[in-house]
């Protein structure tokens, strides 16, 4: 991929998507630099960091917020353009909100985005739901109630807030999971939309080999990130099992990081092939399966 490539992809990114993630990086950094400079711990230090720590968790979710509606707005308003003119899919970065403004490929992207960040949800323990665990009583709160960690971790670690909505359900939000589940979510949901409007609308003439090099990405990568580590797990079995999600659970974050770049890279790849088969008439907007 050359640099002109992703200065153009880069270009596209709306700027209150740019202003949520400066407001997540900042808050984030600044939070952490706050709390290890403390060098012990009074009851007034922490009545203002478990006050600070809410706010710094309301810039997280505003920033979040703003990237969401920035990239929603921004695939809408390209969708209609896209419409209007049935030669513009035959540039690549035109293809993914063609794609997610057809009925059929933008309900998959919501469908597949909202199954698999429930799923990673109850994998990472975001959503916690312990049917042999009575919340007040091991606990010792109130039900329902919310609260905050305000100390001490590694950046986007921290704070931690903890919400318990039910006697046996509840919610653990750390920031860096947060951002995950959003992040990759989206992701997953945009490869699974694209990998079916490939295929569906896949060249007759191309055979297989047109879609080898995607399959063997997506099918690997696509499909759930976070199963990498319960597939290891259940290969060991028995006593091993434990251990080895043990170990993967600190490999979470390793699982996922490589994940990220590829779930990135295959919708721009997919785009690139996308628009040549537009461009060299072997597919128009009008018999888009």
């Amino acid at each position: 991929m050359d640099s002109s490539t992703i200065i153009l992809y880069l270009n596209a990114i709306p700027k209150s998507s740019i202003f949520g993630g400066i407001l997540i990086l900042l808050s984030t950094t600044l939070y952490y630099f706050a709390q290890s400079r403390i060098s012990f711990i009074t009851i007034r230090k922490v009545a203002q960091f478990e006050t600070l720590a809410y706010y710094d968790l309301a810039i997280l979710f505003i920033g979040i917020l703003l990237v969401l509606v920035g990239l929603s707005r921004y695939l809408s308003e390209a969708g209609v353009k896209v419409k209007a003119f049935e030669l513009v899919p035959i540039r690549s970065r035109w293809i993914v909100p063609y794609i997610l403004s057809t009925k059929k490929y933008g309900r998959l992207f919501v469908i597949s985005s909202i199954i698999y960040g429930l799923f990673y949800s109850f994998v990472t323990s975001l959503i916690v739901y312990q049917p042999n665990i009575t919340f007040s009583t091991e606990y010792l709160v109130s039900v329902p109630s919310a609260l905050v960690i305000p100390f001490y971790g590694a950046p986007g670690q921290i704070p931690v807030l903890v919400v318990y909505i039910t006697e046996h359900l509840g919610l653990l939000l750390i920031p860096l999971s947060v951002i995950l589940l959003v992040t990759v979510s989206l992701l997953v949901g945009l490869n699974i939309s694209m990998a079916a409007f490939a295929y569906a609308n896949r060249p007759k003439n191309y055979g297989g080999q047109w879609l080898g090099g995607f399959g063997g990405i997506v099918g690997l990568f696509t499909g759930c990130p976070t199963c990498a580590g319960l597939f290891l797990a259940n290969i060991v079995g028995g006593a091993g099992a434990a251990s080895v999600s043990t170990l993967l659970a600190s490999s979470q974050s390793f699982f996922i990081g490589i994940s990220i770049p590829i779930l990135i890279i295959t919708p721009i790849l997919i785009s690139k092939s996308m628009a040549k088969v537009f461009e060299g008439g072997c597919l128009t907007p009008s018999k888009v399966a």
